[in-house]
């Protein structure tokens, strides 16, 4: 494919040519998006959860769903794309945006989501990913941070963009001692929500634990508890949509310092969203309260 110039009427950016631009190139502009995901996990869905509505609004272009694209577990097509009212359907056409088409080689708006915006010929408008299902309030969470130290991606031996699980316990244990005013709990679910069968865990000694049944009970949770610290996994991303320009939850993800100091994040902002505070492990930091 030859690199894309700026023909379009919608003053999108030249393009590199490994880039396909579903909206905005000229002559191409579909009938319709049918968007497809490329990997299955819940934050690989949620970095395209704003497309569908920005292409209603700006563009009057129906959205309908690749009935092919991967998931880890059917709640996710649920929480992302089956309480989308801007998601029209499934079908087995196939598709012509999202992250089986499109490969965001370079970050030209500073943000991951907008970028992905950006990258689909819309004008960007998102910071972080959305969901439509409203969670309900849980009583009793308030005065909670909730600790969820689980990932598949994400290996916890230290290797790569992983975690070593000591510096993950010592990190989780330091900021629990230092805020001896807020009560902290460790999500753990009912079942595995990953039906390849994998997920890494760090167990933290003598933490309540707080049982998470579901996508949709883990959403009405982050809507309730005062903050969340987490991996940089899916559940963060989650986070950013229930807290989106609210100021709860507060959100602070743990990365390792190979994925923090990495360019596809200092550059790229990889799965990284503004309502989010991101701490390399070894840098030490007082968890914030609710107003900080």
């Amino acid at each position: 494919m030859s690199v894309v110039g700026n023909e379009n009427n919608l003053g999108a950016p030249p393009f590199i040519a490994s880039v396909r631009h579903p909206i905005g190139m000229r002559g191409a502009r579909p009938p319709h998006l049918i968007l497809g995901v490329k990997h299955g996990g819940l934050g690989d869905h949620l970095q395209l959860s704003t497309i569908p509505e920005l292409a209603h609004n700006q563009e009057k272009l129906p959205t309908y769903f690749f009935r092919g694209s991967d998931f880890r577990n059917e709640e996710i097509r649920e929480l992302v794309w089956g309480s989308n009212p801007f998601v029209l359907g499934e079908t087995d056409e196939s598709p012509n945006a999202g992250s089986m088409i499109i490969e965001p080689k370079l970050n030209f708006t500073g943000n991951w989501i907008s970028n992905w915006e950006y990258l689909h010929g819309l004008k960007p408008e998102g910071s972080f990913p959305k969901i439509y299902y409203g969670p309900s309030t849980i009583t009793g969470l308030a005065d909670v941070v909730v600790v969820d130290l689980t990932s598949i991606t994400l290996n916890h031996q230290a290797t790569g963009y992983g975690y070593n699980p000591g510096t993950v316990l010592e990190r989780v244990q330091q900021l629990a001692s230092i805020d001896p005013g807020v009560t902290f709990a460790q999500v753990c679910f009912t079942r595995n929500l990953n039906k390849h069968g994998r997920i890494y865990d760090v167990r933290i000694p003598g933490l309540e634990q707080l049982n998470v049944e579901s996508l949709t009970h883990y959403a009405d949770v982050l809507a309730s508890v005062k903050g969340l610290i987490g991996l940089h996994s899916g559940a963060i991303g989650l986070a950013s949509s229930v807290r989106g320009k609210g100021n709860t939850p507060y959100v602070k993800c743990l990365m390792s310092n190979n994925s923090y100091f990495h360019p596809r994040s200092q550059l790229g902002k990889v799965h990284m969203y503004p309502n989010v505070e991101y701490e390399p492990l070894g840098v030490s930091r007082r968890f914030q309260s609710r107003e900080g």
